[in-house]
């Protein structure tokens, strides 16, 4: 389980999108212990942990990306629906 385990010195990370917020702590505790870690999110930023992470720290760079991907369950290795909304590529540079 990635949320209890340490993380490396660089990381990189697609999270489940419902549970982005577990996922943003994780990498933000990760952060303050020096770490670097890559996630790849949804772009919510009416959110609080969007504002508490992401918005006002300055240690994450954003790179913002269009909506309409196309993913692959992990399951089934097959093209799922596309996901419609806009996504970001968020860093969490180590500290």
């Amino acid at each position: 389980d990635g949320l209890k385990e340490n993380w490396y010195k660089y990381n990189y990370c697609n999270p489940p999108f419902d549970e982005c917020k577990k996922w943003i702590q994780k990498a933000y505790g990760e952060q303050q212990k020096g770490n670097t870690t890559m996630l790849l999110i949804p772009v919510r930023t009416e959110t609080a942990y969007w504002h508490d992470y992401i918005l006002h720290n300055e240690n994450v760079e954003i790179t913002w990306l269009r909506k309409g991907y196309r993913f692959l369950n992990p399951e089934t290795k097959q093209p799922m629906g596309i996901f419609k909304n806009a996504l970001a590529f968020v860093l969490f540079k180590g500290v």
